[in-house]
């Protein structure tokens, strides 16, 4: 393994290697990735073999348990995806994206250090085995279905069978698993969903969770299998019987186990569970709970808003269509503040179709234009007049005659944004401000904070 970075001061440095340097064995056990560094550099005592420019010698390093020797390495080489899921979110992207965005990784070493799903289709026994004896554990399952048939047929694989003799495997080794299913309307959905969770179900504790989120459609689906969105009827049906199947886990075993998705509850308009029943909230970051973590963060914080500020503040906030309705709520809340003005722009999907309506996967351009229509007319894209862009607030329409209008901050949902600060389009957060005149910058996902910091 390729060291790219020695920190300063760490054992590493005090030892003598050095950016370049190859670390080939830890304790007489080759290095492959990542992986094997971290399993085997907490021993208190390492012998280090280092390879530098051909010539290689050990290194001997006693040090406390548990502690790195500081040294960051070669990015891993993604094992590719070898399935062609009918609803592949990547088969629908435009062309000319970064390349980035076109990567299909089934690789597990990425769902245990980064918790992204793999199907198991690529997993090997010698896979198998070293998950099981590194307990690289949770790992993160697209199941999509259990019936051994349907499964091999969305995601056109016909070795995608025998998904739970695989989980099983793991179960019986100790790994513990968090299941999504993509549910596609008409195909694995009514029957096929509740055998899926009723299998999932006999393999708990060691799967911990399963999700059950929407497919996500966007206009690029030429020569691509048809396929049909999850609409507010479907939506209210999953709500019902997701509830009954939890409140059945919740007697016989103590979990409730299957969770659906922020979107489906948008989708039906039904309200939120409380945050007790998402019991820790295990798949978050797979969309399962964001809005009541969100919910709740604003309303513990509320008791910091004060009822004025000192000097005008004015902040135009973006979502995506499906947030608007309770994202409308929330800013009612912050325009209770004296002095304090956030209107929102709701941003209608241009880049990848109406269909597609989460805020994490808007785009530079759309935003970009829907401010212009803003500016332009006073209504967002709904046609709803912003009461703060036509000076509804008397104490920040009265500081016009004084001439101190504050200037208004753009704030982008921290989803849609990644680290380093591009949109899915490539358009920047500083392009973004340029081309609208405004200053921009990424909200928290704490909103109080994002109004109130400086």
């Amino acid at each position: 393994m390729i060291v790219t970075e020695v920190k300063s001061g760490s054992i590493a440095e005090r030892v003598g290697i050095s950016p370049g340097d190859n670390i080939e064995m830890i304790n007489g056990e080759p290095l492959r990735d990542i992986i094997d560094y971290r399993y085997l550099v907490g021993d208190g005592v390492l012998e280090v073999t280092v390879n530098r420019d051909g010539t290689c010698f050990r290194l001997r390093i006693e040090k406390p348990e548990d502690e790195d020797l500081g040294l960051n390495f070669e990015e891993l080489e993604i094992q590719r995806c070898n399935n062609r899921c009918i609803f592949c979110f990547i088969d629908q992207l435009p062309p000319n994206m970064r390349g980035s965005l076109y990567v299909k990784d089934e690789d597990y070493r990425l769902s245990f250090l980064h918790g992204t799903y793999i199907t198991l289709t690529r997993l090997s026994d010698v896979d198998m085995k070293r998950i099981i004896q590194q307990r690289l554990s949770p790992l993160y399952i697209s199941v999509h279905s259990t019936e051994p048939h349907l499964r091999s047929r969305m995601l056109r694989n016909s070795s995608a069978g025998d998904i739970l003799e695989k989980i099983a495997s793991l179960a019986s080794g100790g790994i513990e698993m968090h299941c999504q299913v993509v549910l596609c309307p008409g195909i694995n959905d009514g029957k096929y969903l509740e055998r899926t969770v009723s299998d999932l179900i006999n393999f708990y504790p060691q799967v911990r969770s399963v999700s059950i989120v929407p497919v996500g459609l966007t206009k690029y689906r030429d020569h691509l299998p048809p396929l049909v969105p999850v609409d507010r009827k479907i939506a209210k049906e999953l709500v019902i019987s997701v509830h009954h199947w939890q409140r059945s886990f919740k007697r016989q075993f103590g979990t409730r186990f299957v969770y659906l998705a922020d979107e489906i509850y948008l989708l039906a308009g039904a309200r939120f569970p409380a945050t007790l029943a998402y019991e820790g909230f295990p798949q978050l970051e797979n969309g399962v709970g964001m809005v009541r973590s969100f919910l709740d963060t604003f309303k513990d914080r509320l008791w910091d808003l004060p009822r004025r500020i000192q000097h005008p503040r004015a902040f135009i906030l973006v979502t995506g269509t499906l947030a608007s309705g309770f994202m409308k709520e929330v800013l009612a809340q912050l325009n209770r503040v004296g002095n304090l003005m956030v209107d929102l722009v709701v941003v209608e999907n241009s880049f990848f179709g109406k269909t597609v309506t989460v805020s994490g996967l808007l785009t530079g351009g759309d935003i970009v234009r829907s401010l212009k229509h803003v500016f332009h007319t006073k209504e967002d894209l709904t046609g709803k007049s912003l009461g703060g862009f036509q000076g509804a607030r008397e104490e920040i329409s009265s500081s016009k005659a004084t001439g101190q209008l504050p200037e208004r901050t753009l704030l982008l949902p921290p989803n849609c944004v990644n680290p380093d600060g591009l949109l899915l389009d490539d358009m920047t957060v500083d392009e973004v401000g340029e081309r609208l005149g405004l200053n921009v910058k990424v909200s928290d996902y704490d909103l109080v904070k994002s109004v109130l910091s400086e």
